[in-house]
């Protein structure tokens, strides 16, 4: 009966879609659109572009949490809903003013992370996941809220649940929105940001990122160009006015120099897969039904690991569809917080207990990545091999490392060239071990692409481009992509 409940909702949703009004954006034109404009003229950022969080209604403070000033913003009356930011690095400015649309059910919490937007930038030891965890609990206490929903998008997702596995008994629910997932299976819903994104496009966004690289143009102007010259493409479904533009480049991703990369990193040491599939808070999963930064597989993914959750996937709208189809987006949220579901206690007490133990013995997963790393670090290329058959032998029914050290390994030996073959063992130990490890297709398409088996490569991205491809309903497109990345250098 779920599964049926959920296929009406998503059916009922593409009817919504129709009908959306949005602002900022040029709904003329969307992501599919073949409407190629681009500029090699940098152009300047209009004057007196004004943030879209300074309206009424709104309240901003500045709160000392954890020894950093956040900048905080409430709106509303209602249920306590805190929204975090993705990124790692973007800030809250993102939901402005989609967010007022569920205020007159809700208090919205606004907040930019530590080290990012508004809020103080603290240095980069403080920089660290169970940080940001402890800011969101303090943050908490310093509202008096006893307990609150948490809204996550995209990295903020991940945040979202490693906050809820801390400290569960302060959550009504949670809300993953285009969510960054927390398990290792991660690295196997590879995602094609560039899939509707032309040559020069591609060529004028690359000339402004390195601009920006090399300071002959400030960050906010790099990626406004950039956005003007097709950037949009890679996450958004419609086109953002030049206005929008302009304000998102300036106000929605800033933050302390190494930031970016501190957080990144530290997604790799987390791994929640098996914690949440008994979890009795309530998981809300909300997809843009066109977001390229994932696979086609994700939302599968996500089932499997929260299969107590309700899956919602919004039509016309991509990596933040709150954005882009705001009717649908507020339409399922009001329905969220007309639900109403008591949590016992005593069900959070034997959940943790759960969750902890399988999260213990994914460290031991993590640890076996670090040892088969050291040893290609070390070029024992054989010998790490020779290691995971090891560690099979011990548990043959049991995953013994994760994706990423395989991929990783893979892509070293085959940008090395005269490796490529060895490459092709890893890539296909892991497609052994984890067979939705889609992007191993093309980077074995690619090894024997380097050693000019020209047959084989086609085979082999041809079954990448099968597992991969949203939105390609043509030979002819389909044709299309594998010549563009057959032609296309890693």
């Amino acid at each position: 009966m779920k599964t049926k409940w959920l296929l009406f909702v998503v059916l009922v949703l593409v009817t919504i879609s129709t009908v959306c009004q949005t602002i900022n954006f040029d709904t003329t034109q969307t992501v599919f659109s073949s409407v190629i404009q681009t500029s090699d003229e940098i152009v300047e950022i209009p004057n007196n572009i004004e943030r879209l969080d300074k309206r009424k209604g709104v309240s901003t403070y500045h709160y000392l949490i954890n020894g950093a000033n956040l900048y905080i913003q409430e709106e509303g009356a209602g249920i306590p809903l805190l929204l975090i930011h993705g990124g790692p690095g973007g800030t809250s400015h993102v939901f402005h003013p989609y967010f007022s649309n569920a205020s007159k059910y809700s208090k919205i919490i606004y907040y930019d992370q530590r080290g990012c937007g508004l809020s103080q930038f603290t240095g980069d030891s403080t920089y660290t996941i169970l940080q940001s965890i402890e800011d969101i609990e303090s943050l908490r206490k310093e509202l008096s809220i006893e307990k609150w929903f948490v809204l996550g998008h995209s990295f903020g997702g991940i945040l979202a649940q490693y906050y809820t596995f801390t400290y569960p008994e302060n959550v009504l629910g949670v809300i993953l929105v285009n969510s960054e997932i927390s398990f290792q299976q991660n690295y196997l819903i590879s995602g094609n940001q560039y899939l509707n994104i032309s040559n020069l496009e591609k060529n004028l966004m690359y000339k402004n990122w390195k601009l920006i690289d090399e300071g002959k143009v400030s960050l906010a102007t790099g990626l406004f160009n950039a956005e003007l010259n097709g950037a949009w493409k890679r996450q958004s479904f419609y086109k953002p006015t030049q206005t929008y533009a302009a304000q998102t480049s300036l106000y929605e991703w800033h933050h302390d120099k190494h930031f970016n990369s501190l957080m990144s990193g530290a997604i790799d040491y987390i791994d929640f897969s098996n914690c949440f599939k008994t979890c009795p808070i309530p998981f809300y999963i909300i997809e843009g039904k066109w977001d390229n930064t994932w696979g086609r597989n994700k939302t599968e993914l996500i089932l499997k690991e929260f299969p107590l959750s309700k899956l919602f996937v919004i039509d016309s709208s991509a990596h933040s569809p709150f954005q882009s189809n705001s009717l649908a987006f507020f339409t399922i949220l009001e329905s969220i917080f007309k639900e109403e579901k008591p949590i016992l206690n005593r069900d959070i007490k034997i959940w943790k207990n759960h969750a902890q133990k399988e999260f213990d013995k994914n460290i031991e997963i993590l640890e076996n990545d670090d040892a088969f790393l050291g040893l290609v670090d070390n070029y024992n290329f054989k010998l790490a091999l020779y290691f995971f058959d090891s560690l099979k032998l011990e548990k043959p029914n049991n995953k013994v490392i994760t994706p990423l050290p395989l991929i990783n390994s893979g892509k070293w030996l085959l940008k090395s060239n005269s490796r490529s073959n060895l490459a092709v063992d890893f890539f296909v130990l892991c497609l052994k071990e984890y067979p939705e490890a889609n992007i191993c297709y093309y980077y074995i398409a690619k090894s024997y692409q380097a050693t000019e088996n020209n047959k084989q490569a086609e085979l082999y991205m041809r079954m990448y481009i099968s597992e991969t491809s949203q939105g390609i309903d043509t030979k002819q497109n389909f044709e299309y992509r594998l010549k563009v990345l057959m032609k296309n250098e890693l």
